[in-house]
């Protein structure tokens, strides 16, 4: 049915089985003409529908109930009409008239057929039941809705009302029910964030003031410039009392985006809803001398060493100290001399960013020539990498080869997943290509602990790899990657995100690995969680095993001496607890035995982490402490420190 003046009343009648029931549907729209002079409100339509389904009053009196309620519902309305025409001086028909009648049969209805289902009302129906009872109670309902229908039309006096909008100030008389009457007879129209005070519900009081508040929200943009950090850095290279301006500071660029809010032309809310950073700012980097007067030490060959995430070289005598790299964004994943100590291999953090980000590139160096610039390698996400024995002078991509294995990014700690391959191929450094790639050993879980990846080390004649893992130490055959298995033992449970496994080092002539090997439980502890780590020699063919020294701790790290038949290794201070214990520096023989501590000193805190390099000779070695490099001469011990301004965190020493 369509919206249209005055009132349609429509009384389908459908039977059905199930007895009886009386519904009243009430539908309500109301249309108002734009205002003119003269013309009235168009009158509220208001549809009325009366079901009466089934059979319900099969006797006289029944159907006497039924006319009498369905009579009331449908008279009562017109002939309330008619009253407000005759009570109104002009033809002013206002929805709130319908409206109150509306909800009035709404009640009466709803009470109806709450208080009596169909078994009561047939009950009800006769006349032996109280019949009576029940058309008494719909005449005095008729009359109360007659009265209510006269106090909703009855005429009220015009009220004198303040508006302010947009700017202005009125006053109205008028006889508005309502602030929306009151809006649309003043024609004042509102958007959908405009607010009125009192909300549009509220009833028009006389003395009443409406204010009309235009609520307008916009974007507005505007980038800002990001300030540069300064950071000063100590430099061995530098007198003491000196600074040099290393790289300038960059300021960044970022985008700010406000929602701002206006209220009759005033901003009152301004709320930062996006920030983007369009460049990053780059820090200023000064160096500071740190040229402390430390003796000078004699160095053979190359010692390169990270330094505050900077390669650092060292050559000649130990005052010579040279920055490799400036931007501070080595991740300490790779860094291995070739064994002449020319070429540097290391790891940067990537610069690419987003979901296919690698971990980070491998580069390699010339440690010798000055100036030079870093060659990125054709690898990408590399965990471990060493040179070849063979490699000697610059790679041409033909007489010198790399081994590397490879990670990928993952969500969570410890941010990545080992791919456990192996890879084997020839730099070039004149473009950075690797030659002859090839994979000897395919990607693979691992077994239990494999995600977090494995040690390798190159044998001395280069036609082997060991390698250890979590619960294993082997030998992997550099041409087909067969792999022996050395040693076997219970992987240690660390309960965190990170895996313990032991280093590899060989013996010079390769014929045996030392590594330290998880150990038996010394009290009934459950295997892995047993405190006991200790360091083994085995050997190559599977032949021979012997332990070394016992309960060192897990980071004891053996580590052959390149000529002079020593070993050096951590021994923790408290081996039951190792994982945090500080550690002294013990040198033994390759049989274990004539074991003695040289560093540090007994009163002094312990090593965090036994970071030594041996010397081409054997006779010397260098450790890092407490983030500086100290050298030892052997067999007496003899200390000198090499660096004072600090952030060392590993070493490397090869070349005659």
């Amino acid at each position: 049915m369509s919206a249209s003046k005055g009132i349609q009343i429509s009384t389908p009648i459908t039977p059905t089985s199930g007895g009886a029931l009386l519904a009243i549907e009430t539908w309500r729209s109301v249309a108002k003409a734009p205002p003119t002079t003269g013309a009235p409100e168009r009158m509220s339509v208001m549809m009325i529908e009366v079901y009466v389904l089934g059979d319900w009053a099969p006797t006289e009196m029944g159907n006497r109930i039924a006319r009498a309620v369905a009579t009331i519902t449908l008279v009562l309305p017109i002939f309330t009409f008619i009253v407000c025409l005759l009570m109104q001086d002009e033809l002013y028909f206002p929805a709130q008239t319908f409206t109150l009648c509306h909800y009035s049969m709404m009640a009466l209805t709803d009470k109806l057929r709450k208080s009596y289902n169909l078994r009561t009302l047939l009950a009800l129906s006769q006349p032996k039941s109280g019949g009576i009872i029940l058309l008494d109670m719909c005449k005095w309902s008729a009359f109360l809705l007659f009265l209510l229908s006269l106090a909703a039309c009855a005429s009220g006096s015009a009220r004198a009302v303040t508006l302010v909008a947009d700017g202005e100030t009125r006053t109205l008389a008028t006889e508005a029910l309502t602030i929306r009457d009151l809006l649309a007879e003043a024609g004042v129209a509102l958007d959908e964030n405009d607010r009125v005070a009192p909300v549009e519900p509220t009833f028009v009081e006389d003395g009443m003031t409406v204010r009309v508040i235009r609520v307008e929200t916009r974007t507005e943009t505007e980038q800002r410039e990001i300030p540069f950090e300064r950071q000063i850095v100590r430099d061995a290279s530098i007198p003491a009392g000196e600074t040099r301006l290393l790289e300038p500071g960059v300021a960044g660029i970022e985008e700010l985006t406000y929602r701002i809010t206006v209220e009759d032309g005033v901003e009152v809310e301004r709320r930062l809803v996006r920030q983007v950073t369009l460049q990053e700012p780059h820090s200023e980097l000064i160096l500071t001398g740190a040229q402390a007067e430390l003796e000078p030490i004699v160095i053979t060959g190359t010692v390169a060493y990270i330094a505050n995430r900077n390669a650092w070289a060292m050559q000649t005598t130990s005052p010579n100290q040279r920055r490799l790299t400036h931007a501070g964004d080595l991740d300490g994943r790779v860094f291995a001399l070739s064994p002449d100590g020319a070429y540097l291999l290391f790891t940067r953090v990537a610069t690419e960013t987003g979901e296919t980000a690698p971990l980070n590139g491998l580069w390699m160096m010339d440690t010798a020539t000055a100036d030079a610039e870093p060659i990125r390698l054709e690898a990408e996400s590399v965990l471990w990498a060493e040179w070849a024995p063979e490699c000697r002078g610059a790679p041409t991509g033909s007489d010198c080869r790399i081994a590397y294995s490879t990670g990928a990014p993952a969500e969570g700690n410890p941010g990545w997943r080992a791919e456990n391959d192996l890879w084997i191929g020839r730099p070039r450094a004149r473009d950075g290509r690797l030659l002859g790639l090839r994979r000897i050993v395919d990607s693979s879980a691992g077994g239990a602990y494999g995600w977090w990846g494995a040690a390798y080390a190159w044998s001395p004649n280069g036609s082997s790899l060991a390698y250890a893992r979590a619960e294993e130490v082997g030998i992997i055959l550099a041409h087909n990657g067969a792999q022996t298995l050395l040693a076997q033992f219970p992987a240690y449970r660390t309960y965190a995100p990170w895996v313990w496994t032991p280093t590899v080092s060989w013996s010079p002539e390769g014929r045996f690995v030392a590594a330290a090997l998880h150990g038996p439980p010394p009290a009934g502890e459950a295997p892995e969680d047993s405190p006991v780590f200790d360091v083994w020699a085995l050997a190559a063919d599977g032949t021979i095993t012997a332990e070394l020294a016992s309960e060192a701790g897990m980071w004891a790290a053996p580590v052959y001496a390149p000529d002079e038949g020593y070993i050096a290794f951590g021994h923790a201070r408290s081996p039951y607890v190792s994982q945090t214990s500080g550690y002294d520096l013990y040198v033994m023989d390759r049989d274990g035995s004539d074991r003695r501590r040289i560093f540090p000193p007994q009163d002094e805190i312990g090593l965090e982490y036994p970071e030594i390099a041996w010397g081409p000779e054997g006779d010397r070695l260098i450790v890092v402490y407490q983030g500086n490099l100290y050298l030892i001469q052997l067999p007496d011990g003899e200390v000198h420190q090499l660096t004072t301004e600090g952030g060392v965190t590993a070493v490397r020493w090869q070349g005659r």
